[in-house]
């Protein structure tokens, strides 16, 4: 169902998605899998866009009209503010789309942004119901930051990954942390690695409530140690086995090869949920089962033997170090 904006609800999930046009089918892919996890609030979804895709907008109306209780708007929005601001292969202006939400959905208090190469698997409504403390978002900590020091940032310093994000909007717009960020964008944007992200995690230093790592599961998080996320054994076995949001980081993404890459069956089913025609017409020639491919089985023998896994890894990348240094 399409409708008209409301205001924020308690029993309603305000959820923000910004893509361009390259991203739209894997915004369908995200929003299926988020009508498809079982989620016990009602959904306002707005998909903020920079080029459109009529058929894949068609897909995700589809989806809805088969679910009265939530509701779905697609905004186009103007990325050339950002015109100046840093881009890669990997990324592109459509990143900064997020830190215009505040002005986007000035009748929400909060919303849950999320990065479209992500697929939700399990209620959101704990994560959407979390006490913020006047703190101006929640996310989760990223163990995978390797540029801590460069920002400013002690080595324990919490860093965050802004794939998902809780923003309390209501804090945002009262301390215009929008236009901070983008300030301190234009001021340090060759020093920032990860661009946006890196600036999100400068200006809401210290004003962010860190939350487990369920929400937002990287792939490559399954093959750290239980310590590493700061979890007993057996709780880390299970986050594990059921994230409640897994998040394709790292340019290899199931879309190429989902057997390459921890949990992308995940994604294939959600694909699934989409049809036949869908697929495609979007994923042409994307395998259904793994092949007897070194990429696939290498990920297999990650899963099943992380810790054999990550001694390997460690050995080899002594060895690169010994031979960088002109050891033998």
């Amino acid at each position: 169902m399409l409708e008209a904006a409301t205001e924020t609800r308690p029993d309603r999930i305000a959820v923000a998605l910004c893509i361009d046009r390259a991203f739209f089918p894997h915004a369908v892919t995200t929003v299926a899998s988020l009508l498809n996890s079982g989620q016990s609030l009602g959904l306002d979804v707005r998909i903020f866009h920079c080029g459109d895709d009529p058929s894949c907008a068609a897909t995700i109306r589809a989806l809805f009209a088969r679910r009265p209780s939530d509701t779905c708007r697609f905004i186009p929005i103007d990325l050339d503010r950002f015109s100046d601001f840093p881009v890669s292969a990997a990324i592109s202006a459509g990143t900064y789309a997020r830190l215009l939400l505040p002005h986007l959905m000035p009748e929400h208090d909060r919303v849950l942004y999320l990065d479209a190469d992500l697929v939700v698997l399990a209620d959101l409504a704990d994560l959407w119901r979390l006490d913020l403390a006047g703190r101006a978002a929640a996310a989760v900590p990223d163990p995978f930051c390797d540029n801590r020091t460069s920002l400013g940032f002690a080595q324990a310093e919490p860093y965050f990954n802004a794939g998902v994000l809780l923003m309390n909007l209501a804090v945002w717009r009262s301390e215009d942390l929008a236009a901070a960020t983008m300030r301190l964008i234009q001021r340090e944007g060759s020093n920032l690695k990860y661009f946006d992200q890196d600036a999100l995690n400068l200006t809401l230093r210290g004003r962010v409530r860190f939350v487990d790592p369920r929400w937002n599961f990287q792939p490559r998080a399954a093959d750290l140690r239980a310590a590493d996320l700061g979890y007993e054994r057996g709780a880390f076995a299970e986050l594990r086995r059921n994230p409640a949001v897994i998040h394709y980081t790292t340019p290899h993404k199931p879309w190429k090869d989902p057997f390459a890459i921890h949990y992308g069956r995940h994604y294939l089913r959600c694909l699934d949920l989409l049809g036949e025609t869908f697929r495609t017409r979007f994923f042409p020639g994307l395998p259904r089962r793994p092949a007897l491919r070194v990429s696939h089985c290498k990920t297999s023998l990650r899963w099943h033997f992380p810790g054999a896994y990550r001694l390997v890894r460690d050995w080899a990348g002594g060895r690169r170090g010994l031979f960088a240094q002109g050891g033998c």
